[in-house]
C-alpha cells in the first residue's frame, strides 16, 4: 500500500494539508486525488475567464474536503490492517518458535 510520493511532490503537500499521509493510501487513491486536483485547476481557470472564480473555488474546496474525509478513512483502515498483519506475523513467528522448542524438548526427552 501507499502512494509512494516524495515530500516535495505537490500532491503529497496537498494531501498533507488535509491531514492525510499519502503513504497510507492506495496508489489508485493518490491517482484519483491528483486527477481531481488537475480538474480543479482547469475549472478555476475557466471560472476566472467567466468571472465565477469565487463560486467555483468555494465549490471545489467543499468537494476536496469531502473527498479528503473519505481518504482519511481509507488511510485509517490501511493503518489498522497493517497493524493487524504485523500482529499476525508476530503470532505466527511465536508459534513457529514454540513448535521448534517443543520439538527440541521432545527429542531430548526421547534420548
Amino acid at each position: 500500500m501507499g502512494g509512494r510520493l516524495s515530500p516535495e511532490d505537490d500532491i503529497w503537500l496537498s494531501l498533507k494539508l488535509y491531514g492525510i499521509d499519502p503513504d497510507e493510501l492506495s496508489p489508485e487513491s493518490v491517482k484519483q486525488w491528483k486527477a481531481m486536483e488537475e480538474r480543479s485547476q482547469e475549472l478555476m481557470s475557466t471560472g476566472s475567464e467567466l468571472g465565477l472564480s469565487d463560486t467555483i473555488q468555494h465549490f471545489l474546496e467543499s468537494q476536496a474536503a469531502t473527498v479528503a474525509g473519505v481518504l482519511r478513512e481509507e488511510a485509517a483502515a490501511n493503518r489498522k490492517l497493517r497493524r493487524f498483519e504485523e500482529q499476525r506475523r508476530r503470532q505466527e513467528g511465536s508459534k513457529e518458535r514454540f513448535r521448534g522448542s517443543l520439538g527440541s524438548w521432545l527429542r531430548n526427552c526421547r534420548r
